[in-house]
């Protein structure tokens, strides 16, 4: 009757979509939570460094003397090749490398800066962060425009005039365009980063779960079929007025029961705890089983229940009435060929009750004078006494909630069952918010 339950990806999936989807606001409400800390965290910080920073950049100069030794040619002929080997791919990559510079080598050839400075003097100017990366960087251009030019055109001398020199400094600044480009950036990073962490946790809730979600997930707890997953809403007195918003699926268990019609008569609706439905399911299944035409006896053996006789709308003489030996009788009700038998009224201990040989006659009379005899009985987690109505019953029906009823109560219920060996007719699963 028991299987081990294993529940699979199809169902994890779906129930996590359904999950996320009851929770869009507060999902929603997250992510932007997040988009708006960190975007202005993010503003915060950046105007604080703006006025706050102690980063400078410095622009750093150095003049090369350069002489064409054969044609006495002056800088200006040489400039634009020798800017081409201090801006060379390769030798920029090794300088980059060489000092380990944070900065690309399409910007680092945008900060230099090729000038003339008297007839053989070429001006070379250098913007970046640092003063000591930007002397070294400069002696290295120099070595390399020294090296390298010079053994291209070796009539060409080229030699270092005087040190390097700082000719600027200035404060590093964020400019509104860049603090909004920063926020917008950051917001949308967080409004990302607060949707993934909220369906995270989702997902692991989902996973952790030990709650009854979906029909595969009754099937694989519990041998036994499905009769049907029961709608999400209840309303009205459906014992009396007939209607309910979830007629569809409660007729599929009346439709069961009815072709069984002949071998069942007395069938037991029990709940694994309290508040999942047996109750409510109870009442409407002998709405339908009546409006079918079969003559339907609705007992309320819930006797742990007080307000059980308000629900059906009937306070008569019941079921404590008939152990202590008074003769009751069942009473009509506002559905044709529905007749309804209360729990009562009494002191009486609910087990010694049921128990009575008074109520085992009264429930063997009433199987051969209605076609279906259907009990109500306590959660069979709370109470042994749906195991002694189980035994008196031809089969029963056994209820779990989704999202309340955990595998193992499930499973601890139908072995209760099994051991007593009532026979499990089916199981339904109640959507009921």
């Amino acid at each position: 009757m028991i299987k081990e339950y294993q529940r699979s990806e199809e169902t994890n999936f779906s129930y996590f979509l359904k999950q996320v989807w009851r929770r869009k606001w507060i999902v929603l409400a997250i992510a932007l939570a997040c988009a708006v800390v960190l975007g202005g965290w993010t503003g915060y910080r950046r105007m604080s460094e703006g006025t706050n920073s102690s980063e400078t950049v410095v622009t750093a100069q150095m003049q090369l003397f350069v002489r064409d030794t054969e044609t006495k040619m002056v800088v200006e002929d040489h400039k634009n090749n020798i800017a081409g080997i201090l801006v060379n791919t390769g030798n920029l990559a090794t300088v980059i490398d060489e000092y380990d510079l944070d900065l690309p080598e399409s910007e680092l050839d945008k900060q230099i800066e090729l000038s003339t400075s008297g007839s053989n003097v070429l001006l070379i100017s250098l913007t970046i962060a640092d003063e000591n990366t930007a002397r070294d960087v400069l002696n290295r251009l120099s070595q390399l425009a020294v090296d390298q030019y010079a053994s291209i055109f070796p009539r060409v001398e080229i030699t270092q005039i005087g040190d390097i020199v700082i000719v600027d400094e200035a404060v590093l600044t964020a400019s509104s365009s860049q603090i909004i480009t920063s926020v917008a950036k950051y917001g949308i990073f967080g409004f990302a980063a607060g949707l993934a962490v909220s369906i995270c946790v989702i997902g692991l809730f989902v996973l952790v779960s030990n709650k009854i979600n979906t029909a595969k997930d009754l099937a694989n707890c519990v041998e036994a079929p499905v009769l049907s997953v029961v709608g999400d809403t209840v309303s009205g007195n459906t014992l009396l007025s007939g209607n309910s918003s979830r007629n569809d699926d409660v007729q599929r268990i009346a439709v069961h029961l009815a072709n069984h019609a002949g071998d069942l008569h007395t069938v037991a609706f029990i709940s694994c705890s309290n508040g999942d439905g047996a109750s409510t399911l109870s009442r409407e299944v002998a709405v339908q089983l009546a409006q079918m035409n079969h003559r339907v006896l609705l007992v309320n053996a819930n006797l742990r229940d007080p307000n059980g006789d308000t629900a059906v709308g009937m306070q008569a003489p019941g079921i404590l009435e008939c152990a202590a030996g008074t003769p009751v009788e069942p009473q009509t009700s506002k559905v044709e060929r529905l007749f309804v038998l209360s729990a009562g009224t009494g002191d009486q201990d609910p087990i010694e009750a049921l128990s009575a040989p008074a109520f085992q006659q009264l429930l063997r009379d009433a199987a051969t004078a209605y076609d279906f005899v259907l009990l109500d009985t306590p959660a069979l987690h709370a109470h042994a006494d749906a195991l002694l109505l189980a035994k008196y019953s031809d089969a029963c029906i056994l209820i779990a909630r989704a999202r309340k009823t955990g595998f193992t109560t499930l499973a601890h219920a139908a072995e209760q069952l099994k051991l007593d060996n009532s026979k499990l007719l089916g199981t339904v699963l109640n959507r009921s918010i």
